[in-house]
């Protein structure tokens, strides 16, 4: 897992990262929601339409991906 920033001081910009490991309690709990959005989303075919409205085709579109 990477974090990134740009810093501007004076006009003048850097960026920042550091990247870091995930162990397999920090990459389970950033799974819940998904996995809960992947089961509405699979079984709830009537919400579709809402969950695209709410946050977008292409978000609904990565979160269905992830994990396949």
């Amino acid at each position: 897992m990477e974090r990134a920033a740009t810093i501007e001081i004076d006009g003048i910009s850097v960026d920042v990262a550091n990247d870091r490991m995930w162990d397999e309690a920090t990459y389970q709990a950033s799974m819940t929601p998904v996995s809960l959005f992947q089961d509405v989303y699979e079984h709830r075919p009537d919400q579709h339409d809402e969950l695209e409205e709410l946050y977008s085709p292409d978000v609904v579109e990565r979160a269905t991906n992830v994990g396949n």
